[in-house]
């Protein structure tokens, strides 16, 4: 289920119980909100973390093992991009900014490294 369910779900229950708000009320209404956030954020973090270590190790297997460069490479992608994703999850779990910037520079160079490795495949040299 996504986000916006319970989101939806949230203003239903609450919609209930609205009366003449003041701005105080509106503040304990937007932190009430983000906390439901932080918990399906740790839920999904939780539940999220068995899946993503098995599929480690299964990429860790395809790198060492791989028949192919390109599928050594993809490996590699794939764990890059697992780990941007779940980088974006605790930046948005523990309010860190910088955890965010950090995976877009990582998602970055695992598209620079395609870049060279479709440069390689193709020409058989790397350079300029």
């Amino acid at each position: 289920m996504s986000f916006i369910f319970y989101y939806k779900l949230f203003l239903f229950i609450h919609a209930r119980k609205r009366v003449i708000r003041t701005s105080s009320d509106d503040k304990d209404w937007l932190r009430e909100i983000l906390m439901t956030l932080e918990s399906f954020i740790s839920t999904f973090i939780v539940a999220l973390l068995p899946a993503f270590l098995i599929s480690l190790s299964l990429y860790a297997i395809r790198v060492i093992k791989g028949p192919s460069i390109t599928d050594m490479v993809l490996a590699i992608d794939c764990v890059t991009y697992d780990l941007c994703f779940l980088m974006g999850l605790l930046s948005i779990l523990f309010k860190i900014g910088f955890l965010m910037v950090a995976a877009l520079a990582l998602a970055l160079w695992a598209y620079v490294l395609d870049v060279y490795v479709a440069k390689y495949l193709e020409a058989r040299e790397v350079g300029d």
